[in-house]
């Protein structure tokens, strides 16, 4: 089991023996990064009988989660020495759902290569850690029940029933780590493990609408949440 130990959360991930295929949604931003790093780790010190399959999606007026996250599992494959063993991609259209888009792919992941489960990265916004301490230390690996847009964690039942997607029928396990942790303790995971100046700086955040991601803009909400948890951009 890898555990790891914030000031925000205990980290603990050990799958279920039968999990073989293993999905990331990678956006190449920090948050899925690090949990594809993460996982990686898992895979070869704990679990190297996991597959890891990486899913981008790509939003026309925002087209790098594909490019970024190809340079992240770049990163991966070369520190860890292994390959990913597939990548779902695809592209969006300018005017159709980009969340419903976004699930075909992660549908399509599951379909071509038998998931057993998937992974995203998704944190809450910034928290004062002393004053949400019960919310923090009742999330879990699982991803908890949405009722309307509102969270609620059973932590009595963090294994509860698979949930269904479209008339395909594919069963799916979502697992949400950093649910409700912020980016400060997204930064604590890259400095626990050694990673802050290596894969960081090939990850983005910002989602400023133009094709030269050269540079963060710095002013859009993405880059505000980045600043605050690491304290630059790059």
């Amino acid at each position: 089991m890898l555990e790891i130990q914030t000031t925000q959360k205990i980290f603990k991930l050990d799958l279920p023996k039968e999990y073989k295929n293993v999905g990331i949604k990678m956006s190449g931003g920090t948050d899925s990064s690090i949990i594809a790093f993460m996982l990686s780790y898992y895979r070869k010190y704990h679990r190297p009988d996991i597959n890891l399959h990486a899913i981008s999606m790509n939003h026309p007026l925002k087209p790098f989660q594909v490019p970024f996250a190809k340079k992240v599992i770049e990163f991966l494959e070369k520190e860890f020495e292994f390959k990913f063993s597939s990548h779902t991609t695809g592209e969006g259209t300018p005017d159709g759902n980009y969340a419903g888009e976004q699930w075909y792919y992660v549908e399509k992941a599951y379909m071509d290569n038998q998931l057993d489960g998937h992974f995203m990265g998704q944190t809450t916004n910034p928290i004062d850690y002393k004053e949400n301490a019960v919310l923090v230390d009742q999330c879990d690996w699982r991803s908890p029940e949405r009722d309307q847009g509102n969270y609620h964690v059973d932590i009595h039942n963090v294994s509860h029933e698979y949930e269904e997607w479209t008339n395909k029928r594919i069963r799916a396990r979502g697992y949400y780590p950093l649910l409700f942790v912020d980016k400060k303790c997204v930064r604590e995971l890259y400095e626990h493990f050694g990673v802050l100046d290596s894969l960081f700086p090939i990850t983005r955040s910002c989602e400023d609408i133009t094709h030269d991601f050269s540079h963060h803009c710095g002013k859009c909400w993405w880059c505000g949440e980045r600043q605050y948890g690491f304290g630059r951009l790059v």
